[in-house]
């Protein structure tokens, strides 16, 4: 999966109009992910011309973006949601009532006191604007993606049916990859190698102030080792 920014001034104010963000401007720093592109705006092979005529065709390691390409394409857009306050169920309301109606039964009998606490503990999730952590799901993620709070502006993330992928970059290639598939399982890949990190004791994709924390604690990582380079 490739990303790329703007060449000039003129072509990021082309981009960012054409992108529909209202909740930020595109940066010359910012990249697009080529999913956000034709397919042939993106030039991934070499072609050349041998002596005989024929035609000879290779890979690009990395590909291009030709002259002149503009993002079009923006599929499954966030969707402005709206906080829906949830009704307690009778049980709980009942609870909440009698705590009202007779506050001074609890005050004099220190252990009563607990077990009204431990009980009304149960109702918390339904007095609280946020979805209990068990319905989080693979959708409410991608949905929300534009409130995620990202390290900088050096991290992008792009999204398919089945992944989400958050890359670091560095200059003109990603050192950092972080993909969160369609059952929320995580996995991490440093200079294309899979990483488990047990030493940061990442929590679980359940919310998405876990996920925050999980890329904030990657981004941690400022030098990677990039192994065995070749010089072009």
């Amino acid at each position: 999966m490739c990303v790329f920014k703007p060449k000039n001034e003129e072509e990021r104010i082309i981009w960012n109009k054409l992108i529909p963000r209202a909740d930020r401007t595109l940066e010359m720093s910012n990249y697009v992910c080529e999913l956000h592109f034709q397919s042939e705006c993106v030039d991934k092979t070499y072609t050349t011309v041998l002596s005989d005529g024929s035609l000879f065709t290779m890979d690009r390691g990395i590909p291009l973006l030709k002259s002149g390409s503009v993002p079009t394409i923006f599929p499954n857009l966030p969707k402005y949601l709206h906080t829906i306050k949830k009704r307690k169920s009778p049980k709980k309301r009942s609870l909440s009532a009698q705590k009202q109606q007779k506050p001074n039964q609890f005050e004099s009998n220190r252990t009563s006191q607990n077990n009204f606490e431990n009980v009304t503990i149960v109702s918390e999730p339904f007095s609280t604007n946020e979805t209990p952590l068990i319905s989080f799901t693979f959708d409410d993620l991608r949905n929300g993606l534009k409130c995620l709070n990202l390290p900088n502006s050096s991290w992008a993330y792009c999204c398919t049916n089945s992944n989400i992928i958050f890359s670091r970059w560095k200059e003109i290639k990603n050192d950092i990859i972080v993909a969160i598939g369609s059952k929320l399982n995580l996995k991490i890949i440093i200079n294309n190698t899979e990483r488990y990190l047990p030493e940061f004791k990442l929590p679980e994709v359940s919310r998405f102030k876990n996920l925050e924390l999980i890329i904030h604690k990657i981004n941690e990582i400022s030098n990677v080792c990039e192994g065995v380079c070749i010089a072009r």
